[in-house]
């Protein structure tokens, strides 16, 4: 019997369950059940980035959402907190990570997310 090659990582589906977001209680819910906790900030900017309906959300949007101005914003503060909640998601076997950097542009969450306020 011939085996066939391995997959790639991302080349497999990703789950149809939801991610969820549970504003009141600052988590992020995987689709697998587990409770990642939140900063404030963090809900906040995945609110903004939910809201954004499968588009990619930009860096400005996302500073403004966290009620500054991008002019004086220092866009390195926004990478360092994205980078934190990056690290928080879990990476399953059959997926890569769910909220992905867009090159000089801004974010996206690739699986679906809904908001539970």
């Amino acid at each position: 019997a011939r085996l066939s090659p391995p997959q790639p990582l991302s080349a497999k589906p990703f789950s149809n369950a939801p991610w969820r977001l549970m504003v009141a209680r600052s988590e992020l819910v995987s689709p697998g059940a587990a409770a990642i906790p939140l900063t404030a900030w963090e809900v906040i900017l995945l609110e903004a980035i939910a809201g954004a309906h499968d588009q990619i959300s930009s860096r400005d949007a996302l500073i403004r959402a966290l009620g500054k101005d991008p002019l004086y914003y220092d866009p390195r503060a926004l990478e360092a907190v994205m980078s934190r909640l990056r690290r928080k998601l879990p990476v399953l076997e059959e997926s890569r990570n769910p909220l992905e950097a867009v090159r000089n542009f801004g974010y996206k969450f690739i699986q679906p997310l809904s908001v539970v306020r």
